[in-house]
């Protein structure tokens, strides 16, 4: 029976309803983009949204997203869950990604850790053997035992992984925050017991949860071995007693006391889950606070990865099932943890407490004013301004503390405002390393075979990924990056990007300007591929100015001039 044209067009809705609702369920009234207020049409709203919402535009992502409407393309990105299949190609090559967190510790275990391992296990004499000979067992041992090298792990993987999702994924602001909330709850790699956990840390609780329920997000974060570790939680106990060993003497017959010291109080991570995590600086907590709050989590750590230690700290759990909490990684000891009164934030804790002490705090953290003032204000800073005004912070406060820290619902908040599109025309917002190498290869439809060499320009241009030391992560106005000696790295890199020499990366140069030797058409094309739809008639005539050797490759030369201009530093 032949199909109506009418029933072809109901087929045709249908599908694009099945693709947009998953997208869009959350939402309770039809986003509204006031971008033509601020007088923008609707190729430049979608250049901007591009630019803020995603790692940059591809060549022909600016007419797409008009075509669908700004509007239909942030509630896709709300939604988070478009098609990914050619990302999904790109990241099979990592094949620690199909393997669940205590699988990675296992599967590519540090090579200190497995030397000590050896050596106990009388597979390696540290004393005798040389760095050669150690090398060859360690080598040997893992492939006995179907063991990766731990570099590849933390050198390849975890970097490569993230560079391509930025760079080939189709979900943009999930990524975009992804970023942001790891910078926020930030796990550094040179922590050693942290570092073989942040691939999973990233993947299984950052990245699900970057556009849901804060206190979601918050307590995930709390639970990981990466921010127990980081942050030395693991290790915090109720505060140790000091034993005196009545056997042993003084030479004077004077009693000596030994202390027997255990692993005491810590206050590293209550500190950091009040100052940059929940309340900020200024968030109204006191010292005392810090302790009580360190004493509540007293007892959270982590269950073991090792298989030995594993059974064993299993046998304990069963024999005392009362005595612990076992979700997944996560560990709760109630033989270390504090149980005595507490004070935090003018609340009683009363005494006996356990992990509800924990779970508790968190939930009052995640609806304190200052926590809501202190996540708005970041989001703000990140999305649309260093100096973001504050009136619009303030509707985003609103909205937090309304929806009970819904981050999509701030969100639309954020991208319904005014103020957000009126950065449009101001640019202000200076790009990171990261994201100032992921726009340039964006923009050029690059293909990237092999992501190391691109990490190491954006390590030079002074970003890392993963290694920003201090629990605060990096900063995210533009002081941080505009200084001589990393500016000048960007223009190398721009340059090497235009020449061809950024190993692992190619691009079709000739296809985007048909082997043209017109220095003008050649600075018009690469400044709207770069920077579309801005205003850059005064880089287009300065290009031409500039040309310093006509006979020289012009395609080249107008290429590495605008990606070192001040204009592609800002978005």
């Amino acid at each position: 029976m032949a199909i109506t044209r009418r029933y072809k067009l109901n087929i045709r809705f249908v599908l694009t309803l099945l693709v947009i609702l998953p997208t869009i369920a959350f939402a309770t009234s039809p986003i509204v983009l006031p971008y033509e207020k601020a007088g923008l049409n609707k190729k430049e709203a979608a250049a901007f949204l591009l630019d803020r919402f995603a790692y940059g535009a591809r060549a022909g992502d600016v007419d797409r997203v008009a075509a669908l409407s700004p509007e239909l393309w942030v509630t896709q990105q709300l939604g988070g869950s478009l098609p990914d299949g050619v990302l999904e190609k790109r990241l099979a090559k990592f094949e620690s990604l199909a393997l669940s967190a205590q699988e990675i510790v296992l599967t590519y275990p540090r090579d200190n850790v497995l030397r000590n391992y050896m050596h106990k296990e009388g597979l390696l004499d540290l004393e005798k053997m040389s760095r050669d000979e150690i090398r060859e067992k360690l080598q040997a041992y893992r492939e006995e035992h179907g063991l990766r090298p731990h570099r590849e792990l933390m050198g390849r993987d975890l970097p490569g992984q993230r560079l391509y999702r930025a760079l080939y994924g189709e979900n943009q602001l999930s990524e975009v925050l992804t970023e942001f909330w790891f910078n926020h709850f930030n796990v550094a790699l040179q922590d050693g017991k942290a570092r073989s956990w942040i691939l999973s840390y990233e993947r299984d609780i950052i990245r699900p949860n970057a556009l849901g329920k804060f206190r979601d997000l918050l307590g995930a974060t709390a639970k990981h071995p990466a921010m127990l570790h980081y942050l030395d939680n693991a290790q915090s106990q109720a505060e140790p007693k000091i034993s005196v060993d009545e056997g042993m003497m003084g030479g004077e017959g004077n009693m000596m006391a030994t202390a027997r010291p255990k692993r005491g109080l810590n206050e590293n991570y209550a500190r950091e889950l009040l100052e940059l995590h929940t309340l900020g600086v200024d968030g109204g907590y006191t010292q005392d606070d810090v302790v009580a709050v360190a004493r509540a989590f007293t007892g959270w750590t982590v269950f073991p990865a090792e298989k030995k230690n594993a059974q064993r700290t299993a046998k304990q759990i069963e024999r005392r099932p009362r005595g612990f909490v076992h979700e997944g990684n996560f560990l709760f000891r109630r033989g270390s943890h504090d149980q005595n009164e507490k004070m935090i934030l003018g609340q009683v804790f009363p005494a006996r407490g356990g992990i509800e002490e924990g779970e508790r705090i968190l939930d009052v953290l995640a609806k304190h004013p200052s926590t809501a003032r202190f996540i708005s204000t970041k989001l703000a800073r990140w999305f649309v301004a260093d100096d973001p005004p504050a009136g619009f912070i303030d509707r985003l406060v609103d909205t937090f503390e309304e929806t009970e820290g819904d981050i999509r619902a701030v969100m639309v908040t954020l991208v319904q405002a005014p103020e957000f599109w009126a950065e449009a025309r101001r640019r202000g917002k200076m790009k990171s390393p990261f994201v100032f190498a992921v726009s340039a290869l964006r923009g050029l439809g690059a293909d990237v075979r092999n992501p190391q060499p691109v990490l190491r320009w954006v390590d030079r241009m002074g970003q890392k990924l993963y290694a920003a030391l201090p629990p605060t992560g990096y900063a995210d106005q533009a002081a941080t990056w505009a200084n001589a000696g990393a500016l000048i790295t960007r223009v190398n890199f721009g340059l090497g990007l235009a020449v061809g020499k950024v190993k692992g990366v190619t691009y079709d140069a000739s296809a985007m300007n048909g082997d043209s030797a017109d220095i003008e058409k050649l600075a018009r094309m690469y400044a709207a591929l770069l920077l579309p739809e801005r205003d850059t008639k005064a880089l287009i005539q300065l290009v031409i100015d500039e040309m310093p050797d006509a006979t020289k490759r012009q395609d080249v030369q107008a290429l590495a001039m605008i990606l070192g201009s001040p204009d592609f530093q800002y978005r």
